[in-house]
């Protein structure tokens, strides 16, 4: 469970990119002294398409400190850096105003995500089909389009599907520029 509203906010983008295929909080303890704990924590890692795995700490722009080379990083960064280095690992971090910057797509995938997990049980692979097909021929076709010309099935599984659609990389919306609605123009990708 996230510890803060910006470590839930960063999970939330995490889930919204297409290439990050597996998440966890709190993934990684690095041991000895850092700082005045015997360990350092990492808040979020995940697994890229690629196999690359990327360790994420979440701060506060105001918590970070100047580095030798100007940037703004939390505190003992070039140790916990080199650590990660060594053994394998990106290690990125995440601010308050870079998730501010992403707080309508942060938005978006707050209310979606529940409609990926409800796509992802009911693994309804026709519909699937159809819904990607109907986007296919019928660029910028509305998400009330799709429900109206999919009135046989029940608009829960309809939304649910275009979610799991779009968390896949299939399909687009321009969720980072406006809110998910009946009114959201869909793409095939």
């Amino acid at each position: 469970m996230a510890e803060s509203g910006l470590e839930a906010d960063a999970i939330i983008w995490a889930e919204s990119q297409v290439d990050i295929v597996s998440l966890c909080e709190q993934p990684i303890r690095i041991m000895g002294v850092i700082e005045k704990k015997p360990y350092y924590t990492f808040d979020l890692g995940v697994r890229m398409n690629s196999g690359e795995e990327v360790l994420y700490e979440i701060k506060p722009t105001h918590q970070l400190v100047e580095s030798d080379n100007g940037n703004a990083l939390p505190r003992n960064w070039d140790y916990i850096s080199a650590w990660c280095g060594k053994n394998g690992y990106t290690c990125k971090v995440i601010t308050d105003t870079f998730l501010q910057e992403n707080e309508m797509l942060i938005s978006n995938w707050r209310t979606l995500i529940g409609f990926v997990r409800i796509a992802e049980s009911m693994s309804d692979k026709k519909l699937s089909e159809k819904v990607l097909d109907i986007i296919t021929h019928a660029p910028e076709i509305t998400v009330a389009s799709i429900d109206d010309c999919l009135s046989n099935h029940d608009t829960q599984y309809v939304i649910a599907t275009i979610a799991g659609l779009m968390h896949k990389g299939q399909v687009t919306g321009g969720l980072d520029t406006t809110a998910f609605d009946w009114r959201t123009e869909l793409h095939a990708i």
